[in-house]
């Protein structure tokens, strides 16, 4: 049913935007390697990095019962110095029509210290995507 009302309200699937962006950063990072690309004496930063990875149970755990079979979590990092938790997703039905709520937290510190605290619950439970 998920599917559906993605496909309704943003005419995609995460899926598929998912495989879109990772083609994007394919291409992008293919163009900056090449000559020409970059003005030396603009002193323009170079593009960023894409990770996605998704959520695995441990499979270790001494009490599988008690692993969790999903995570949730909408968390996005720009630059290590704002962070922002929300319920919303990043498309359009979350901006315009579901009136989601996010946070934005701002400082190297703060995003640390969530770094910190999601990367020690997800220790272990996360594959590259």
């Amino acid at each position: 049913m998920m599917w559906l009302e993605q496909l309704a309200t943003a005419g995609s699937t995460t899926e598929c935007r998912v495989r879109s962006l990772k083609r994007r950063a394919r291409r992008l990072k293919l163009s900056e390697n090449s000559p020409g690309d970059r003005d030396l004496e603009s002193g323009g930063r170079g593009r960023g990095s894409l990770r996605i990875r998704y959520y695995t149970p441990r499979p270790d755990t001494p009490d599988p019962a008690a692993e969790p079979l999903k995570s949730h979590l909408k968390l996005t990092i720009v630059d290590d110095e704002i962070a922002v938790l929300g319920s919303g997703n990043m498309d359009r039905a979350s901006w315009y029509t579901s009136r989601e709520l996010g946070i934005a937290l701002f400082g190297k510190e703060a995003v640390e210290r969530i770094k910190s605290v999601v990367g020690e619950g997800m220790e272990g439970r996360m594959r590259d995507g």
